[in-house]
């Protein structure tokens, strides 16, 4: 049994897909009102729809929170 977040790819049958962000008008408009969500499989590089939503790898900022928390603080 897969788990929660875990989504087969259709090409390689491997378990190891992430959901991606949606591109162009049909994934925005047409695809997010049937349910369906952008996958990409980490083995092969296929990108499918499938209605499971899982979770979002989103893209992280060039300077990360720990960065400016250790900058010296300056008092005027």
């Amino acid at each position: 049994m897969q788990s929660l977040n875990e989504v087969m790819c259709r090409m390689c049958k491997v378990g190891i897909a992430t959901r991606i962000g949606r591109i162009g008008f049909m994934q925005r408009n047409v695809m997010s009102f049937l349910g369906f969500y952008p996958w990409k499989c980490g083995a092969c590089g296929c990108e499918f729809l499938f209605r499971r939503r899982g979770y979002r790898v989103r893209a992280r900022s060039g300077r990360s929170k720990s960065s400016r928390d250790e900058s010296p603080q300056t008092e005027r």
